[in-house]
């Protein structure tokens, strides 16, 4: 080779030489950029290739290609507007192929988190860490599934060719698939929320798909010391080619479930099913189940166990049938029932005894714990029989129960006949009982979810015998009663509710009950009507004999819960009993009534009254409203001041308060009160007049009055000079504030009649003072038998400008005022000789011996009073 040939040759060639060399450059610039960065795809490309059934779509975001057949991308996302979201984050696909055309193309695929949300539901469940390659048809997959609660490991392989030929020929639509997804999720999330555990289940699957799916899944162990399930192990084969499930078998250590406000703990359970199919090709698909655990355990409000249950599940054409057998010590039960899923129709029969003495069930009301049951034997027996035009079979139940106790109830023995229903629940049509000091019939009904019952009953009926079944709300009603044992009350009730709480019972009845107590009053016969809903209590007296007379009207006392917000109602007509009822209406009115010492009054009431706890403040409870009209002609007293009878009415409005009372006959005569109280700005005014009240029996009323409230008025030192004879008249009109009487402002008139008037206590025994005057008057001039005048009275002080002591020769002209508080009297006196006797007549001819004397000036306290006589300056 000739080199300067050669070179001439490349130097001619160089330019071309040049370019292609730039493009090689170029190109491998090119291949770096695309193996590093990657070339972005276009969603329409992306779009071109994809086909999707109707309502669904795909968004890409971030999709790259990269040499050598890599596909990556941000986000992908599925979304259906029916249901559910499908978002893909960072997945990567790398490829055999440039140009995809089928699963072969794909070598492997890789995704950090899968997540499909549902929207109805809004739970969601999550895929991480997934990866999956294809070898030699093979797909190999390895994922961790995450819902909430469970998460689940999973690794695998899958025969493309045979699954795909096999999927192809199954009906159904993408759709359909995630919500049969969405409805298992949701039920299994459910039952681990009733069961209020925080534990993760973990779970690893292995599984196989070709013509079958073949799984074996086993749970890993859990620090938990109480978990939801653990122990599990299950393995079991899926035909694909008919769509159906071949066989099962699963071992599960411990198994807890909810179950009406408690947890059934299942342990050493074991599940086997089998596809039990024909092999001729229109052949239904059966299934034979068998279910037994080793022990059964409650805790929660129903806390106990029982053990060796056996159930066989087999299905055949339409019907699902089963054996149910549970056999221990306590227990020996066996029943066969078939049920038709399509109409829920369903029929037992079977034969079931139990031994309650031997069972330790326990109940939880009310934070109490109970014997569930307790007793010698159960019996219960279901038959179902076809009815003549009837299309479904009717399962009739019978039960015995002989000295059985629930709920720590008296014990007693039960019968009963009635049907169980296509809904499981009970129908008794003809139950009977004896329990305790009760013996009823009548029909009973249960339902299962909820727990609501019905019980209509008739007979005798002890309420107390049942508190136990009932609760709080029922105990509540009868607390006040004492029943006569040996005249059980007659009821007939109707008594529903739902077991478990208290807020939601009913209860309507009669009793005709005699000889019994209620509170303090004792009841010779009575015709009671009991209502009971979820804030009331209702008790209309139809007729209440007593040993005072007979009384009728209505109560309603506020449950529990309600006492906050409503009050008691009540209305009576008729003859109350103060000293033995005077508790039954509660505290507000007992505490009114206690001032009263009497054995019957009159009445027609009607109103609400407070009986919340530490409320009574009478008569500032301003939510206490009523209407009384009363009347009596019994004798008796009002803190110590006795009376022979009265009549009145009494009005408690919301901002009012008023005592009307006419009519009291007392200390011989006669009072009558109004008082008519303003409850906002505590104002009252009060206007009392009495008539022909003896004094001494007047004295002796203040005097009891004074020790039952420790309220001083007079001393007991004047009882000395208390007249039998003397008649007091007296009236008043003033105001008060605050209930406080001692602050009486305004007028009244007084006036005293009594032949030994001067022996009196009046004016500081100015009468016996006179007496003693050295002055020449006739014996008995200077006597009195009338006191008569006007007064004011402010702040406990009494004032008056003539207050005339008068007798027969004289009279004496007062005028001052008395100190109610600490009686202290200030009073000028003047003495004046009256009428036409002739005596009188010369004696002022000779000298008015009293004209020297201008005033009597009478000060000091009342037990004590100081007296002067003042000279006239101008005698």
């Amino acid at each position: 080779m000739d080199p300067k040939k050669a070179y001439k040759t490349f130097y001619k060639y160089r330019k071309k030489l040049n370019f292609f060399l730039l493009i090689i450059f170029f190109l491998q610039v090119l291949i770096l950029f695309v193996s590093i960065k990657g070339i972005i795809i276009p969603n329409s490309f992306l779009n071109t290739f994809i086909t999707l059934p109707k309502d669904n779509a795909l968004s890409f975001k971030g999709v790259y290609f990269k040499l050598p057949k890599i596909i990556n991308a941000k986000e992908i996302e599925l979304i259906s507007k029916k249901n559910h979201i499908v978002q893909l984050e960072n997945p990567t696909i790398i490829l055999k192929d440039y140009i995809p055309s089928s699963f072969e193309s794909f070598l492997k695929f890789k995704a950090e988190i899968i997540k499909c949300t549902f929207l109805k539901s809004k739970k969601f469940i999550s895929l991480k860490n997934v990866t999956a390659n294809v070898e030699r048809n093979y797909l190999h997959m390895s994922f961790e599934v995450n819902s909430e609660k469970i998460v689940v490991k999973v690794k695998g392989k899958i025969n493309l060719t045979k699954t795909l030929n096999n999927t192809k020929k199954q009906e159904g639509s993408l759709d359909s698939i995630f919500t049969n997804i969405e409805k298992y999720n949701n039920l299994i999330q459910k039952n681990l929320l009733e069961i209020n555990t925080t534990d993760c289940i973990e779970l690893v699957c292995v599984f196989d798909i070709d013509e079958n799916i073949k799984f074996n899944v086993v749970q890993k162990a859990s620090n938990d010391t109480n978990p939801v399930i653990s122990g599990l192990k299950t393995i079991g084969t899926f035909d694909l080619t008919k769509g159906r499930m071949k066989r099962i078998s699963t071992q599960i250590e411990k198994l807890r479930l909810p179950f009406s406000n408690s947890t059934v703990e299942f342990n050493k359970s074991n599940i086997f099913l089998s596809d039990t199919k024909g092999n001729q090709k229109n052949s239904a698909i059966n299934y034979f189940v068998n279910c037994n655990s080793n022990s059964i355990n409650f805790d929660g409000v129903i806390k106990g166990s029982t053990s060796n249950l056996f159930l066989n599940f087999n299905s055949y054409d339409k019907f699902i049938n089963t054996i149910l057998i549970l056999d221990n010590n306590t227990s020996n039960c066996s029943n066969f029932i078939k049920w038709n899923p399509t109409d829920s129709v369903f029929s037992i029969d079977g034969e079931n005894k139990f031994i309650p003495n031997l069972l330790d069930f326990k109940i939880i009301k009310n934070k109490k714990t109970f014997n569930f049951i307790t007793g010698d034997l159960i019996e219960i027996g279901i038959n179902s029989f076809s009815i003549i035009n009837e299309p479904n079979p009717q399962n009739y139940i019978t039960i015995l129960g002989n000295n059985v106790s629930v709920l720590d109830a008296p014990d007693g023995n039960y019968s009963g006949s009635g049907t169980l229903n296509d809904n499981l629940s009970l129908t008794f049509t003809n139950a009977y009982g004896k329990m305790g000091n009760s013996q009823v019939q009548g029909t009973y009904s249960q339902e299962w979810s909820p727990l609501n019952y019905e019980f209509v009953l008739n007979g005798q009926c002890n309420p107390t015998d049942i508190n136990n079944w009932m609760g709080e709300w029922w105990t509540e009603i009868w607390t006040d009663f004492a029943f006569n044992l040996d005249d059980v009350p007659l009821g007939d009730f109707i008594i529903s509710g739902s077991w478990g709480g208290d807020s939601n019972h009913s209860t309507d009845g009669k009793i005709n009950a005699s000889h019994y107590k209620y509170k303090q009053l004792d009841v010779i016969n009575s015709n009671i009507h009991v209502n009971v809903d979820a804030k009331k209590t209702t008790l209309f007296l139809n007729h209440l004999e007593h040993s005072r007379g007979v009384i009728g009207g209505h109560v309603t006392i506020p449950r529990l819960a309600a006492r906050q917000s409503e009050l008691l109602n009540f209305k009576m007509i008729g003859d109350f009993p103060i000293n033995d009822g005077r508790n039954i209406l509660g505290d507000f009115v007992e505490g009114f009534l206690d001032d009263f010492n009497l054995t019957t009054i009159r009445v027609d009431t009607h109103g609400d009254i407070d009986i919340r706890s530490n409320k009574y403040n009478f008569p500032e409870t301003s939510d206490n409203n009523f209407h009384i009209i009363t009347d009596t002609d019994k004798n008796g007293s009002w803190n110590g001041i006795n009376f022979t009878s009265f009549k009145g009415t009494i009005i408690k409005e919301t901002n009012s308060l008023l005592f009307d009372f006419p009519t009291i006959q007392t200390c011989n005569g006669n009072i009558s009160l109004l008082i008519d109280s303003n409850l906002t700005n505590k104002n009252s005014n009060i206007n009392l007049k009495t008539s022909n009240l003896k004094v001494d029996e007047l004295y002796d009323s203040i005097i009891s009055y004074q020790l039952k409230t420790d309220k001083i008025i007079l001393s007991d030192k004047d009882s000395t000079s208390i007249s039998e004879n003397g008649i007091v008249d007296f009236s008043i009109n003033a105001t008060c504030t605050d209930f406080d009487f001692t602050s009486l402002n305004g007028t009244g008139k007084i006036k005293i009649k009594d032949k030994e008037l001067s022996k009196i206590r009046l004016l500081g025994l100015l009468s016996n003072g006179l007496d003693e005057l050295p002055l020449p008057f006739p014996s008995g001039t200077l006597k009195f038998n009338t006191l008569e005048g006007l007064f004011e009275l402010e702040n406990g002080l009494i004032t008056f400008d003539s207050l005339v002591l008068s007798g027969l020769l004289s009279k004496v002209v007062s005028n001052g005022n008395i100190n109610l508080e600490n009686g202290e009297l200030n009073i000028k006196s003047k003495i004046q000789l009256i009428g036409n006797v002739p005596i009188i007549s010369k004696i002022a001819q000779i000298a008015d011996p009293l004209a020297v004397f201008a005033e009597i000036k009478i000060t000091g306290p009342w037990n004590d009073p100081k007296w002067e006589f003042l000279l006239s300056p101008t005698k």
